[in-house]
């Protein structure tokens, strides 16, 4: 579904404790692991923009969003426009577990730094997103 979460625009958001969590049992599409151990999790964001925000919205990602998921401990190992259309750009981040994803991205968007700085900013230059986290398997990938 598209747009909806903690950070969708305010028209869009899905009630607090809803079902989509990440943490929530489904299928791990070939991805095998003994019974209790911890994966680490790709989480994939494509952002379709405005139009005409694909600038101002890499600007603030990258002076003000991307510092701050590093001061938070969030791993990003992409981001930026797409290629082939510039009203679209992703964030790829990389998390210990899906339970470290939920606490990290929890930390993230309720912290008063992301609230009163850069919310609004990012919200406003956001038509819909896309989520997908998938766990990543023991070696290889990333």
């Amino acid at each position: 579904m598209a747009g909806v979460g903690r950070d969708a625009p305010l028209a869009r958001r899905r009630p607090e404790g809803s079902a989509s969590r990440a943490t929530e049992c489904r299928p791990r599409g070939g991805v095998s692991r003994p019974p209790g151990s911890s994966t680490r999790v790709l989480d994939l964001r494509t952002y379709k923009l405005v139009r005409g925000g694909g600038e101002e919205f890499d600007r603030i990602f990258r002076e003000g969003a991307l510092p701050m998921l590093h001061r938070f401990g969030i791993e990003v190992v992409g981001y930026g426009p797409s290629i082939d259309d510039g009203e679209v750009y992703y964030l790829m981040r990389v998390f210990p577990s899906a339970a470290r994803r939920e606490e990290q991205l929890d930390s993230f968007y309720g912290s008063d730094e992301w609230r009163q700085n850069h919310r609004d900013a990012v919200l406003a230059l956001i038509e819909t997103y896309h989520t997908v986290v998938i766990e990543l398997p023991q070696t290889g990938l990333l």
